[in-house]
């Protein structure tokens, strides 16, 4: 999947978990882990402030299997690809309905090892 100028994301972070990598039932490799980038600023008492975000990456293919393969927790990585919204239905514990979870992904294009 090539991502366009209209839906292209890239990321420079930390891998924040080992990649979990499946075989559907079509044959498809995929390979999901989770990329953790910085935000620091200056708070209006001078306190030098820092934010983590976290992001969902998923690998599908060739892709994925290099990602299982090389793709370690705390490895600094650049991440290009585009953006994917889904939603999915959790059931919850004690809760009679499933629920609507929103997610947005990030479809691996590239991936560089910095």
């Amino acid at each position: 999947m090539k991502a366009t100028l209209q839906n292209s994301v890239q990321l420079i972070g930390n891998v924040v978990n080992n990649p979990i990598t499946k075989t559907l039932e079509s044959g498809r490799v995929a390979s999901t882990f989770r990329v953790a980038t910085n935000n620091t600023y200056t708070d209006k008492q001078g306190n030098k402030v820092e934010n983590a975000t976290f992001h969902r990456v998923v690998a599908w293919g060739k892709t994925a299997e290099i990602v299982n393969k090389y793709i370690k927790q705390g490895k600094h990585v650049l991440i290009k690809g585009e953006l994917s919204n889904r939603s999915y239905d959790k059931k919850i514990k004690g809760v009679k309905e499933p629920i609507t979870m929103y997610t947005t992904d990030i479809i691996v294009e590239d991936i560089l090892f910095l």
